[in-house]
């Protein structure tokens, strides 16, 4: 199924729309193509980044790097790495709400299509688990399944008002083609009458062009015979002219509305300028785009894949999002330093949140604090000794 039929799909209700114009039709057309354009690119934004996060499992807050943390930071299953998979599963979000990855003998996959059963004091079931052709035997409680979803009002209006503009093309496709294939033209009178024999004329006016539509409409081979004084004249095809200028302005409005619907600052997804790069807006697409999905996942996988016992013996399982945003350790070093000075950080964590290997040795375990950080009371004691 493709983009804009899954969108169909979700709205079906959308295929009652509006039959419009042939010169509205091509505008619509263009639009959808860029609107589709627009939407991929978010889509692909957002998964892209949302791939980047690692997904540590850690008993007693150290990690732990076993086939759970392999499955969701390598290979997921076979036929994917962990890009492919989060893009699947972020576009599967996205587009229709919700989406379903299963863990199976073979591996975790993203579900293209399924069937679920909601129930309101016991668990929901999930059944024809479909995969590339292939369906899952049996049911599945939401126990052993996991099932993500994204209900933001403003991109499931957007992504409506693109489905109905899809499915009122295609009906007005049929209607185009049809009179694409038609042929009208002019029929020149050489006589022009009144009175009562205006009345018998009119009466031959409609026998003839009765005759004319049956021989345009015929399939067959077939001639036409005129009256003496009649000349039939067949009109061409006249397409409206558009501007060159007009589809750079189009692409930008349409932009900017993909971006405010998917919550992402418009200057990253147009990559406009120097402006692309700025703190700020990186900032806003990570907490109001890319947060709010990796926040579900950590909850939902670590209620499904971690049970209660394994809480208590100091399992855990967290999404850092640290790697999503790449820090230049030259631009920062005055915060690095002060992280240090103060006990925050010992230096192996701070390598890790800058994308570095630790160095795994004692000292660089340690954590260091600068007499400007100790308590007043010590200041105060080591002041009368060296005095």
């Amino acid at each position: 199924m493709g983009f804009f039929e899954t969108l169909r799909s979700i709205v079906w209700g959308a295929k009652n729309g509006c039959v419009i114009s042939e010169e509205e039709a091509d505008k619509l057309r263009e639009t959808l193509a860029i609107t589709r354009f627009s939407i991929d690119c978010a889509i692909g934004l957002i998964a892209k980044t949302v791939s980047l996060a690692q997904f540590n499992f850690k008993q007693n807050g150290e990690p732990v790097f076993a086939q759970d943390w392999y499955r969701w930071n390598v290979e997921p299953n076979p036929n994917q790495n962990k890009q492919q998979f989060f893009y699947e599963l972020v576009r599967e979000m996205l587009t229709k709400g919700e989406a379903l990855a299963i863990n199976c003998k073979r591996g975790m996959f993203v579900a293209d299509s399924f069937s679920r059963d909601e129930y309101g004091f016991s668990q929901d079931v999930f059944y024809d688990i479909s995969k590339s052709g292939d369906t899952l035997k049996g049911c599945f409680k939401s126990g052993r399944v996991l099932y993500f979803t994204y209900q933001d009002k403003r991109t499931k209006a957007y992504l409506l008002e693109a489905a109905t503009q899809y499915a009122t093309l295609l009906e007005s496709a049929a209607v185009k083609y049809r009179k694409n294939n038609t042929a009208k033209g002019i029929l020149k009178l050489g006589t022009i009458v009144g009175g009562a024999e205006k009345d018998s004329q009119q009466k031959e006016d409609e026998k003839l062009g009765k005759r004319i539509a049956e021989f345009l409409g015929s399939e067959k081979s077939s001639a036409l015979t005129l009256r003496k004084g009649f000349e039939y004249e067949e009109l061409g095809k006249y397409h409206q002219q558009q501007s060159a200028e007009d589809i750079p302005l189009l692409t930008k409005e349409i932009f900017n509305r993909t971006a405010e619907a998917f919550h992402i600052p418009s200057a990253l997804l147009l990559c406009t300028g120097e402006s692309t790069a700025t703190k700020d807006n990186i900032d806003q697409f990570l907490n109001f785009a890319v947060r709010p999905i990796l926040e579900q996942m950590q909850t939902e996988i670590s209620r499904k894949e971690l049970s209660l016992e394994n809480l208590q013996k100091g399992i855990q399982f967290e999404v850092d999002d640290s790697a999503c945003k790449r820090i230049d350790p030259f631009s920062v070093s005055e915060a690095i330093d002060k992280l240090i000075a103060s006990g925050g950080y010992c230096i192996d964590e701070l390598r890790v949140r800058l994308g570095d290997a630790p160095l795994n040795t004692e000292w660089s375990r340690m954590h260091y604090i600068t007499r400007n950080y100790q308590p007043i009371e010590a200041a105060g004691k080591e002041g009368q000794q060296n005095g």
